[in-house]
């Protein structure tokens, strides 16, 4: 089929009309994380940055979205002193409309005193049980980090592990964390020396399917 110049120039036009009204229909908005007058935590101080954000979507529908709530200058993990990072979340039942309030799902202050710095959130969601699993690292909060055997993971003494909480109520509760990582386990390398660091993320995890070996469908 073959079109003069002016009908393909009309047929340019009119698609890039509708489209212009599509984009136009769907454009994004977003609403900030933190109320604008800044969210205070139990500490007399507050949060001055956000990074590193995760997202879920779970069966139910609700949207779940991560972040490093970082304290001080806003500095990498291990990078500024006396100043932890939390880990926390916002949850949307309204496809994103409202917001519930802010939930710190692990606070950079140990109820020992100690100051770690919590990283690098990543969800997944298991589609087979409904389940979301949050994967994210802890560091020191200053100093060397090491993932070698025998040192307190609830501890700032240097040490830095993957932890993973679960949710099987759609990000209403959360489970107590455990290791992935375990520190008594050997992670020393041909050389003799130990892994420096684990991390997973950032981002989202997937779920495995259409896998030509059936078995490994819905590995996380």
């Amino acid at each position: 089929m073959k079109y003069a110049i002016g009908e393909v120039l009309l047929i340019l036009w009119v698609s890039g009309f509708a489209m212009t009204k599509l984009y136009s229909a769907i454009k994004p908005t977003s609403v900030p994380f933190i109320s604008p007058k800044g969210y205070y935590v139990t500490q007399p101080d507050r949060y001055h940055t956000f990074r590193i954000p995760g997202m879920v979507v779970t069966q139910d529908g609700s949207i779940l979205v991560f972040a490093e709530a970082r304290r001080g200058d806003g500095s990498d993990p291990r990078r500024d002193e006396n100043s932890p990072i939390d880990l926390v979340m916002r949850r949307s039942i309204d496809n994103g409309d409202t917001w519930e309030p802010l939930v710190v799902i692990d606070s950079g202050f140990r109820p020992d005193g100690n100051r770690v710095d919590f990283a690098d959130p990543t969800p997944v969601l298991d589609k087979t049980t409904g389940t979301v699993f949050l994967l994210y690292g802890q560091w020191p909060d200053v100093g060397p980090i090491t993932v070698a055997p025998g040192q307190n993971p609830e501890s700032a003494d240097g040490n830095q592990v993957v932890w993973v909480r679960a949710s099987k109520d759609n990000g209403k509760t959360w489970s107590d964390r455990r290791q992935i990582v375990y520190p008594d386990e050997p992670h020393e390398t041909k050389d003799g020396l130990y892994w420096r660091q684990a991390e997973p993320g950032p981002g989202s995890g997937i779920q495995l399917q259409w896998q030509k070996d059936p078995k490994l469908n819905g590995r996380l």
